[in-house]
């Protein structure tokens, strides 16, 4: 049975101390997000047209992204970010036009945004191939407002059981064996097989779009930014590091503020299973700026939910998996504390100290809950 549409969102709502720590200050126009970039004078917001537009709603509002080389990947995410990081009303018509049909196919699938679907369901059951390509052209216009002209999105039965998905350079012509073809795109794909079982206490449906929102975050950069940043897992920006979580923290926040529904990008777990593989390694003032206690994850792998930081419901006896999870949190530390000690950059031992309590914060906040 349907639910009402006040029904509806009040279940949608997140916790108040949830709700009030993903509160933001929304600009009252476009010049006020423009004023409010942080880099603006650095020229960032040259990729934002400053001739304004008239949209349906008869305010002035952004003409879309106009990218026509690569850029840096933080002024892509602070130019991105002042784009969509205003108020609904001052959107142009291509964002008003697109948020119309997110809020119409999430009204429509309301049972299965907020209903625990049947353990048996997966991502293949609930979302058609059809509903995947309109789902990504609605999160570009809204989010990016560039072209996406190269990147395709599909279902990979092909990928392991604990990959959500992921995004990766592909040749869009017909080369076999070795492709030096310069027509190159991005494919999108998504694990078909992952179920409610999966994921326990969340919507599977708002999992699934959380993991959307994730690889078009990963193909924005992969597109626009330098290759040489985004490309080189040295320096994993178009994995998991600053510019990704700065611009997945602002998406999952403007897409509450604009539906209603909280949305997780998996930003937490994202850092912890790339730790290995993480150059440069992040500051303090990264962690800070990321707000991971912010963020509801469920790991079902630990049997337990977790929100902002507190646990807040255990359905089985502690897993043996949390005493790994404790310990690779632990090796992350002692990494952290060794590269800090070789590093030239810090020049004396004293912020060192900084670090290493700061550093003890968080691995207290996260080792006591997983």
């Amino acid at each position: 049975m349907m639910l009402s549409r006040v029904r509806f969102m009040q279940a949608a709502r997140l916790p108040p101390t949830s709700v009030e720590s993903l509160r933001r200050v929304v600009p009252d126009n476009p010049s006020e997000s423009r004023a409010r970039c942080i880099s603006c004078e650095a020229s960032c917001c040259s990729l934002l047209s400053p001739v304004k537009i008239k949209n349906r709603l008869g305010h002035d509002a952004y003409r879309p992204l106009h990218i026509t080389r690569q850029h840096g990947e933080m002024q892509l995410v602070h130019a991105c970010t002042a784009y969509f990081n205003i108020s609904e009303k001052y959107y142009n018509n291509r964002q008003l036009f697109a948020l119309h049909y997110l809020k119409y196919w999430l009204h429509h699938r309301q049972e299965d945004v907020l209903v625990n679907t049947p353990k048996e369901h997966t991502y293949y059951d609930l979302v058609s191939q059809q509903d995947l390509n309109a789902l990504l052209h609605y999160v570009n216009d809204i989010f990016f407002g560039v072209p996406m002209r190269n990147v395709k999105i599909s279902w990979d039965w092909n990928l392991p059981d604990t990959d959500l998905g992921e995004t990766r350079e592909v040749c869009l012509s017909s080369c076999i064996g070795f492709c030096n073809c310069p027509v190159l795109g991005l494919q999108i794909s998504l694990n078909p097989r992952i179920s409610s079982s999966d994921i326990g206490e969340r919507s599977l449906l708002m999992n699934l779009l959380g993991t959307i929102l994730h690889e078009a975050v990963h193909a924005f950069l992969m597109l626009y930014s330098f290759p040489t940043l985004c490309h080189n897992p040295r320096f994993w920006g178009a994995w998991h590091g600053r510019p990704w979580q700065v611009l997945a923290e602002n998406v999952e926040k403007v897409f509450y503020h604009l539906t209603g529904l909280p949305v997780l990008l998996g930003r937490f777990d994202a850092i912890r299973v790339n730790w290995p593989h993480v150059f440069p390694l992040p500051t303090t003032a990264d962690f800070d700026e990321w707000n991971f206690e912010r963020e509801a994850t469920y790991l079902n792998r630990y049997d337990f939910l977790v929100w902002s930081g507190h646990q807040l419901k255990k359905d089985a006896p502690i897993d043996p998996h949390e005493e790994c999870m404790h310990w690779q949190t632990m090796w992350a530390d002692e990494k952290r504390y060794g590269v800090c000690y070789r590093s030239p950059l810090f020049g004396s031992v004293e912020p060192l100290v900084a670090v290493s309590q700061a550093l003890e914060e968080v691995s207290q906040t996260h080792s006591g809950v997983l």
